[in-house]
């Protein structure tokens, strides 16, 4: 393998952990065992919000806005979700070089929103407590609640970065030849491996979207619209999807001639959409845009299925 992927491109992960306040209830668990006759406790168990409320409900919001919008779009994966230390650590994946300031820029800005977010909870931490003691009544218990100092420890919103292994001369070991040849070889085999995992889901992605905005806007009825609506955030993915394309095709995917020209075609055919209630209209007119619209996502995402993912791994995106 050259080192072009190790130019173009650079690993990075999301760390992200906040404070549930869920507690299992041992006192209630048993009182509730007992009521009802189980013989096993470990058949049931009572959980209580302990401050009465869902209260991580805007950290969630803030992690999950920052994947959906940015840190998925703008990346490709690379290794699976992992647990560490008790808690879940996005996977590997894999960030063009031409992407990393960007990236940069939105991991600040979520950071940002989600340290407030700590903030105003710890302040507001002493309230909720007392708050609680009215809501949970007799499941109250003192004990279960941390202090301050341990609380904030809860939180934490943090990325990683680092370099895609290659397996080469840089790694300082002291093996026989033929053990070094074989390190390369696996390096290089994994690096391959993860390299087709991330075109699959990137292109797999956009040819499920692609796809499924064709049908709504074939299927579409403007004297049914509710039954038969097609939303404004789907095109709006798209366009992201779209507009993060070609730096990975070009600095992750190897620069393949096929995806580039689905690309420009699902370009071509988003530029005829300039307001998209337009669409919605009851008209000739509405009816053969939309018509359009829909055969040209359509004809792009067969060829991506067909010539991409079908002759990379033998089947296209449901194999």
């Amino acid at each position: 393998m050259s080192n072009t992927l190790q130019e173009t491109a650079t690993l990075v992960r999301l760390t992200a952990k906040h404070w549930s306040g869920i507690k299992v209830d041992e006192r209630l668990t048993d009182n509730l065992a007992s009521t009802h006759g189980v013989t096993n406790q470990e058949a049931i168990k009572v959980s209580k919000k302990i401050l009465g409320k869902d209260c991580n409900k805007y950290f969630r919001r803030i992690l999950n806005q920052f994947r959906n919008d940015w840190f998925y779009p703008m990346t490709t994966a690379w290794s699976d979700t992992t647990t560490e230390d008790g808690k879940s650590v996005s996977g590997w994946r894999l960030c063009p070089n031409s992407k990393l300031d960007a990236l940069q820029d939105k991991v600040n800005e979520a950071k940002e929103s989600w340290d407030r977010e700590v903030r105003g909870f710890i302040n507001e931490y002493d309230k909720n407590v007392a708050d609680a003691k009215h809501i949970l009544g007799t499941a109250y218990n003192s004990e279960d609640y941390p202090s301050k100092d341990e609380l904030i420890r809860k939180f934490k919103f943090d990325w990683e970065i680092n370099l895609i292994p290659t397996g080469g001369n840089d790694i300082r070991l002291n093996v026989s030849e033929a053990m070094m040849t074989k390190i390369q070889a696996d390096t290089e085999r994994r690096v391959q491996a993860n390299i087709e995992g991330g075109i699959k889901e990137s292109i797999g992605g956009l040819v499920d979207l692609a796809e499924h905005l064709a049908d709504s806007l074939a299927g579409y009825d403007p004297k049914n619209k509710i039954k038969s609506p097609f939303r404004d955030s789907g095109f709006d993915k798209l366009r992201q999807k779209l507009e993060n394309l070609p730096q990975a095709n070009k600095e992750i995917f190897g620069d393949i001639k096929e995806v580039n020209q689905a690309h420009q075609k699902l370009v071509g055919v988003m530029s005829k959409i300039n307001d998209i209630d337009s669409l919605r209209d009851d008209s000739d007119y509405a009816q053969s845009k939309r018509e359009t619209i829909s055969q040209g996502l359509k004809e792009a995402s067969n060829e991506l299925n067909d010539h991409v993912l079908g002759s990379m791994f033998g089947g296209g995106k449901d194999d």
